[in-house]
């Protein structure tokens, strides 16, 4: 068992998590010490808890993006995420930035299926047409399978249209 000796944790009253109630300062160094998914980093005042555990999670979440350009950068992405999954600390959220066609099945079901934790995507990105901008219906469509095939997070940006960018030269 890791001791408290190895790690300076005087600090952690100063994190949001503590201030706010979330946790006791004794049950985020318990879960510190028995690596159960948190850490600290230790900066005074500005002190942050990072990482989830089963029952509790940080208010700094850490995302990691991934994305494929074809079919064949899928074995690698795949190992990708493998790994993270083994991590200690493995990051709160993962991202698909793949674009529209570069698998015949979307990355992001691929990640709902293997990452133990959040996804996140964009449905802009699969539905945006470089010629058109974004198709619709299969923006309102996509929209729907993702929430229903459990990605929880989706990332909504402006995209502009040659015509758009023009008009805003």
């Amino acid at each position: 068992m890791v001791t408290a000796a190895k790690y300076n944790l005087t600090n952690l009253c100063f994190t949001e998590e503590i201030k706010r109630g979330y946790l006791s300062a004794e049950e985020a160094e318990r879960l510190i010490l028995l690596d159960e998914g948190l850490s600290f980093i230790d900066n005074g005042a500005g002190s942050l808890l990072l990482g989830q555990t089963k029952t509790k999670s940080a208010l700094v979440k850490v995302c990691t993006n991934l994305g494929l350009s074809s079919e064949a950068d899928l074995k690698e992405a795949l190992y990708k995420i493998d790994v993270l999954n083994k991590l200690t600390y493995k990051p709160d959220i993962v991202f698909d930035h793949t674009g529209k066609y570069a698998t015949t099945k979307p990355f992001w079901r691929y990640m709902v299926e293997n990452f133990d934790g959040i996804v996140a995507t964009s449905p802009v990105v699969v539905c945006f047409d470089e010629t058109k901008g974004i198709e619709e219906n299969m923006f309102l469509e996509s929209i729907e399978e993702m929430a229903a095939s459990g990605v929880r997070l989706m990332l909504f940006q402006p995209t502009a249209t040659r015509e758009i960018w023009e008009t805003a030269k």
